[in-house]
């Protein structure tokens, strides 16, 4: 299948291109988004044998036998640990049981075996240079970066956890770099999409015969990648009697730049029965009058500075409204109005095309509150992001007496927020990593993963954000 350009579609590029051509100015659909929705062939299909039976559908420039080996060698040639745990009235998919305690391992720990196979079938590429924040990668993907060729840079903030920044650095190597950052999590998103529009950063990579890219979701693969989940998701509802084959839905997920919310959507573009996407947010960003109104003003979005995360955000909203609206000339005029005014604003019946998605957002202490009456009430631990997406689905039920059965992204571990769950139970010690980790789990009663086991905090130098360029420079140059 052919990926076009939402802006010119006569731009169309195959799969094997899009991860060289994932940061620059276009950004990349699927030419089509088949039905692939038949319970009585995917009823019996594990994650696996879904993930190939979607994927084969828009690789098709990739055999089904490279495919297969993609994904059966992606989670250390075993099945992915995705579980459905039903709590009151509704059901929580845990995307978290892996290594790096989070819902980024299923995704992109495909990715890192398709980069792989890109490399090795692209002579005219000798490296490929990766730039991430590291929210925006997983430790198990950085152990596969490790053996291909590829070159790695990660940049964390200050004020990431002790446990998160132990589980970081201990991944490191001579094609991994982890350079900490004065700020939080936005300047590091920030700092990677300056760093890969950087001409001086581009023109030293391209004389090393290699390419940037990135595995955040401009890149179409990485948002492909998560539609399998959902699938996925659906099937074993089906499969335990939570409802019945063809019974649509309400998903309800946490995010933070529309990435996982283009999933669900393309998941409900591919057949996959969903009634309401439900968008829990604890950023500044606020979709709620644009969803409301149609009018999207870049100051009320992002505020008036330019946010970490805006062209990631823009970028999925560009893609939704490529599908939604299907006219490449009122994109453009879309893209232009925003270009020239900063704002653009839907026609009405383009507006009711967007009413599949509901969006909620919540304060810290709202959050915290929910993951103690949650833990109250059934026992059942959250994470801060859970938590957000519980609660927006608590907000729109509120909002729309809407009943239907719904799921909750479980998207990362409370193991992997131990400080924050235990404030949130009213714990307020400082303890060291293990400390805390053992006073968490005899709350919890869920055993301590391995990977956390007997962890040590590592103390490291933060950079200022002005001198984070002359140090990923003078480290490009000594890469061989």
């Amino acid at each position: 299948m052919k990926f076009i350009s939402t802006r010119d579609n006569s731009i169309t590029i195959d799969s094997q291109e899009v991860i060289f051509n994932c940061i620059n100015d276009d950004i990349y659909v699927p030419l089509n988004l088949d039905n692939l929705y038949d319970i009585d062939v995917l009823r019996d299909m594990t994650y696996n044998e879904l993930a190939i039976y979607i994927l084969k559908h828009f690789l098709t420039d990739i055999d089904e036998d490279s495919i297969s080996s993609i994904v059966n060698n992606a989670y250390d040639g075993d099945e992915p640990n995705v579980f459905l745990r039903k709590t009151n009235d509704r059901c929580y998919v845990e995307l978290f049981n892996n290594k790096s305690l989070s819902y980024r391992d299923l995704s992109l720990s495909i990715i890192s075996k398709f980069i792989d196979i890109n490399l090795n079938n692209n002579e005219d590429v000798k490296n490929l240079y990766l730039f991430t924040a590291s929210t925006d990668i997983s430790v198990s993907t950085i152990e596969n970066f490790k053996k291909m060729n590829t070159k790695v840079f990660v940049f964390y903030p200050n004020n990431i956890s002790d446990i998160e920044k132990s589980k970081l650095l201990s991944t490191l190597s001579d094609n991994v770099c982890a350079i900490g950052v004065d700020g939080d999590f936005y300047e590091c998103k920030k700092l990677v999409d300056s760093l890969i529009n950087d001409s001086d950063i581009k023109n030293l990579i391209a004389q090393k015969e290699s390419v940037i890219s990135t595995c955040n979701s401009l890149n179409i693969i990485r948002v492909l990648t998560q539609v399998i989940y959902y699938f996925y998701s659906y099937v074993t509802m089906v499969k335990y009697g939570e409802i019945e084959a063809g019974k649509r839905i309400n998903v309800s997920i946490p995010t933070e730049n529309f990435g996982n919310i283009m999933a669900c959507f393309y998941a409900k573009r591919m057949g996959l029965p969903i009634n309401k996407i439900i968008c829990a947010t604890k950023s500044p960003l606020s979709f709620k009058k644009f969803l409301d109104t149609g009018e999207f003003v870049y100051d009320e979005v992002f505020g008036e500075e330019s946010t970490s995360f805006e062209r990631l955000v823009l970028a999925n909203i560009e893609r939704l409204l490529h599908h939604l609206i299907n006219n490449q000339d009122r994109i453009r005029e879309i893209y232009t109005d925003f270009r020239e005014k900063n704002k653009f604003t839907l026609y009405p019946e383009e507006l009711q095309k967007l009413s599949c998605i509901e969006t909620y957002s919540m304060t810290s202490d709202e959050v915290s509150q929910k993951i103690l009456r949650l833990f109250l009430e059934c026992q059942y631990p959250l994470s801060p992001q859970t938590a957000m997406a519980s609660l927006a689905y608590d907000k729109y039920v509120i909002d729309s007496y809407d009943y239907t059965p719904s799921i909750i992204m479980a998207t990362t571990s409370p193991y992997s927020s131990t400080e924050n769950v235990l404030k949130s139970f009213g714990y307020n010690e400082d303890l060291d990593i293990n400390m805390a980790l053992e006073k968490l789990n005899s709350f919890i009663k869920s055993p301590i993963p391995d990977n956390l086991q007997n962890i040590k905090k590592i103390d490291t130098t933060i950079f200022d954000s002005t001198e984070i360029k002359d140090i990923v420079y003078k480290k490009i140059q000594e890469m061989n």
